[in-house]
Order: structure tokens, then C-alpha cells, then sequence
């Protein structure tokens, strides 16, 4: 695995990083990279009462074990101290992988083992860590923003200028529904901003047929935030009390792989009175 096809930086909990192997030369060099590629899966079974076979009962996708083994091109007193300084168990880690151009983090792990010998001083330093991912998932390294907005194109023209250019007309308007289409291979959760352009008699958002509905009436320059994830709605960075809004709809907003259907809009069916924008991080099996 040659520098330009991996990197691997791990940022504590406290803000501290440490690169087991960087796109710019740092010394470490990967030799064995494991845990990336699809996490352990478990299927439970029970015995059918009569016949043969089993009946499944459930299944899950279990945390990871990412382990990574490291060489360091040289030695040192300094470098030693900084690998036992910073694989510290009492902080989490995040891992911001890129293999082969393809990015992903591994968020919130804990740090399970780690080894560096001292069996000979004159060696170059060699690491071995093991980190315990708690997720199955890992996430993209971006969050991909969508606009309910639409550009309606009028007529474009040349005129001109002492800098030469044109003028293009048209016209911005609000969309009461976007289709995203989503190729990761996990389902994951929205997050959405609304900006508040005028009084807005209620909000109605729809993912996939899925409808959160919350009764208040917005006053212009409110911003209403909603996190399916996290499972919050919250007006003006305040937690909006949960006898507005139907909660349990909420951790229902996911998107699926392949085209998802969202809306936002009040009970005149309008959106004229507010902007919309929604996020939200990709969540992959594996690389």
C-alpha cells in the first residue's frame, strides 16, 4: 500500500492527533491494516417444532475491531514518548480513513490495545493498535447539503461591457419537494435548517411518506432545526416541547439507498414563507 493510496489520522477526544501514515511523509508507514472492509455479522436462530431447518429470529451487524500495525522509518526518545503520550485510553478516538481515495470515519472509538516494543533500542519503532468501533457503520467524511430551491431560466443575453460578460435572467423559488438520491449502502438520518421568512402557520415535513407535524405558528427569523438522529427539534437553539410535534415519527425520517422523497410545507400547502435546507451523512457497511 503505497502513501498515496492510504492515510490514516486519528483525532482524540481532546483534540490531539496522531497519523499512522499521511499523504505527506511523517515517518510512519502502515504494514497491516485490518477491520475496514465489512463488520462481523450475527444471525439468531431458533429450532422450528416440527420439520427441519431453523427459523431466524433476528440479526445484527456487531461493533468493530480495527486493528493497525505501524513502523516508524527511525527512532527516538521523542517519538516514543509521543506514540505512550497519545494512546491514552482515557479519551475516545476518531478515525479519518483514506484508502485508496475513498474517505471514511470511524467515529467514537475506544482504544483496546496498543504495543510498542522495547526489545532493542536501536530498531525503528514499531506500533500496534487496536481500536474497538462501537458502531458497525462508518460515515463519510462530508455531510451533503440539499436547498429547496429551484432556478426557473427566463432568457440570457450578451451585452456589452469594458470587462465583456452577460446577463443571465431568471428566476429562484422555492421547491415543496427534492429527490435525493442516496447510494449509500446504510440508511441514515436527516438533518434539517428552516429559516423563517415571514408567520408560517405550522410545518408538515415528509420523508418517504413518513410525516412530522408540528403545530406552531412561526414568527419571521425563527430557524427551526430537526435531527432524526439525534431526535430533537429545537426553534431558535431552544428545545421545542415535544406536545408540538408528533416525536414519534421523528426517528422514523431516514433516507434509503436509491431516490427518497422529502417536503416541507405549511398547512396552506405553501413554502413561500420559509428557506429549507437538509443534510445528512452517508453510512457504509465497509470499504
Amino acid at each position: 500500500m503505497g502513501k498515496e493510496n492510504l492515510a490514516i489520522r486519528v483525532v482524540r477526544s481532546d483534540g490531539v492527533s496522531f497519523e499512522y501514515e499521511a499523504d505527506d511523509y511523517k515517518g510512519w508507514h502502515i504494514t497491516s491494516l485490518e477491520g475496514l472492509d465489512f463488520p462481523n455479522l450475527e444471525i439468531f436462530t431458533e429450532d422450528r417444532g416440527f420439520g427441519n431447518g431453523s427459523i431466524i429470529t433476528g440479526k445484527r451487524k456487531e461493533a468493530r475491531d480495527i486493528n493497525i500495525k505501524a513502523r516508524c522509518s527511525f527512532t527516538s526518545r521523542a517519538e516514543r514518548e509521543r506514540v505512550v503520550g497519545f494512546h491514552n485510553n482515557n479519551y475516545t478516538f476518531d478515525l479519518y480513513i483514506n484508502y485508496m481515495g475513498i474517505n471514511r470515519i470511524a467515529k467514537g472509538c475506544e482504544l483496546k490495545s496498543c504495543k510498542c516494543p522495547t526489545e532493542n533500542i536501536y530498531k525503528p519503532l514499531n506500533i500496534t493498535v487496536g481500536y474497538l468501533h462501537p458502531e458497525s457503520d462508518l460515515l463519510s467524511n462530508e455531510s451533503v447539503a440539499v436547498g429547496f430551491y429551484d432556478v426557473d431560466p427566463f432568457w440570457h443575453v450578451t451585452r456589452v461591457y469594458t470587462n465583456g460578460g452577460s446577463l443571465p435572467f431568471g428566476i429562484i423559488s422555492q421547491s415543496l419537494s427534492k429527490t435525493i438520491y442516496y447510494t449509500g449502502s446504510e440508511d441514515t438520518y436527516v438533518h434539517a435548517q428552516v429559516e423563517m421568512l415571514g408567520l408560517t402557520p405550522n410545518i408538515n415535513i415528509v420523508v418517504n411518506g413518513k410525516i412530522l407535524k408540528i403545530n406552531y405558528t412561526f414568527k419571521e427569523g425563527d430557524i427551526l432545526v430537526i435531527d432524526s438522529e439525534l431526535k430533537y427539534v429545537k426553534i431558535n437553539n431552544q428545545d421545542l416541547s415535544p406536545n408540538y410535534y408528533n416525536g414519534e415519527i421523528l426517528p422514523e425520517l431516514i433516507i434509503t439507498f436509491g431516490d427518497n422523497e422529502i417536503s416541507f410545507y405549511d398547512d396552506n400547502h405553501d413554502n413561500s414563507s420559509f428557506n429549507t435546507t437538509v443534510s445528512y451523512n452517508g453510512r457504509y457497511g465497509g470499504l
